[in-house]
């Protein structure tokens, strides 16, 4: 939403300069002021049939097009000049483009519903199978079977139609070739709350017929989503899993909950449970040491381990997770040759 407030900004300001410039007044003697209207709106593009509608005749479209006030982007579908070329303008394109046929999907559905790491190109949209035309190199589209079996696609406050969050995390489970990169954007639309794990659980039961890609990713990540009270919460957390991982670490449980003597319930940010050995990693800025330290003296009351990470460890994550991955080790074998004792 932020990214699109910039860039209706960029817009009123060239709109503006437009109009009081130089040869700019010549522009307002082919575009009415309701099509600027709707061109702000738009991030700037506008389809041959909305000129019409406003009152452009075909010959005056064609007059602006030839004059560089309207670069084409798809067919009937037009930039306004001197609109900049962005992710939202592009998206308006295909979206008037596709006319009710099709609709945002994959990564660009997923940076529309507020996903981080989600590339601005290539465009992605969804179609019926049945669909068949010719597009740029910056329109990838997915031609779907069951493109009809799920329609309750999401209408964003532009006007955008995109894929509901199940369907766009299904698409990019199918579209992500390692299964950690997967998690995190899995456990980011889970902090937004745009999915739960119970609920892509759900969604799985009733598609995973419908195409394999992806289906393995998706059980993973619910299989060890829904033990957790809520997701991974940081990046810096995601990164150290990584790390953790190529230390050759068993995977870890995230927001694990313990309960306290005091009956406080806490989460640890990344656990061992079978040897209580937990790692908190976290920025100082939105932590009071006296309280961590107290928090650590409780879960040391129960027998925990718990190692604290700043963010001036990241320089050499690597590093600590070897570290860690050492402690782990000594932690499990002094665990073998003690007696068992509650968590």
């Amino acid at each position: 939403m932020q990214e699109q407030r910039r860039e209706l900004t960029v817009f009123l300001h060239f709109s503006v300069s437009f109009r009081f410039r130089g040869r700019r007044t010549h522009c307002n003697s082919v575009f009415a002021p309701t099509v600027f209207n709707l061109a702000r709106l738009q991030s700037g593009v506008v389809s041959r049939r909305q000129l019409v509608h406003h009152g452009l005749s075909e010959s005056r479209v064609d007059r602006a097009r030839r004059d560089g006030w309207l670069q084409r982007l798809l067919p009937g579908t037009f930039l306004m000049a001197p609109s900049p070329d962005t992710f939202h303008a592009r998206c308006f394109a295909v979206h008037i483009w596709l006319d009710g046929r099709g609709v945002l999907s994959g990564r660009s559905a997923g940076r529309l519903h507020g996903l981080s790491s989600m590339g601005s190109s290539p465009i992605h949209c969804l179609v019926p199978a049945n669909q068949v035309a010719d597009t740029p190199a910056w329109i990838e589209m997915h031609r779907s079977h069951w493109y009809f079996d799920d329609q309750r696609f999401t209408r964003l406050q532009s006007g955008l139609a995109i894929t509901n969050p199940c369907r766009t995390l299904f698409a990019l489970a199918a579209h992500t070739l390692i299964q950690r990169r997967f998690d995190h954007i899995a456990d980011d639309a889970w902090n937004l709350g745009l999915v739960t794990p119970s609920e892509m659980a759900d969604y799985l039961e009733r598609h995973r017929c419908r195409g394999k890609d992806g289906v393995a990713f998706l059980e993973n990540w619910i299989e060890h989503s829904l033990p957790r009270d809520r997701a991974t919460q940081s990046y810096f957390e995601r990164d150290l899993l990584d790390a953790l991982d190529g230390a050759g670490l068993p995977k870890p449980v995230t927001q694990h909950p313990l309960e306290l003597t005091s009956r406080e319930r806490i989460h640890l940010d990344i656990a061992w449970p079978e040897i209580r050995l937990a790692v908190e990693p976290g920025h100082t800025r939105f932590h009071d040491p006296a309280a961590d330290a107290l928090r650590d003296l409780a879960c040391a009351e129960l027998g925990w381990m718990v190692h604290r990470l700043t963010e001036h460890t990241r320089a050499d994550l690597n590093r600590f997770a070897r570290l860690i991955a050492a402690s782990y080790r000594r932690r499990r074998h002094d665990m073998s040759h003690s007696p068992p004792t509650n968590m």
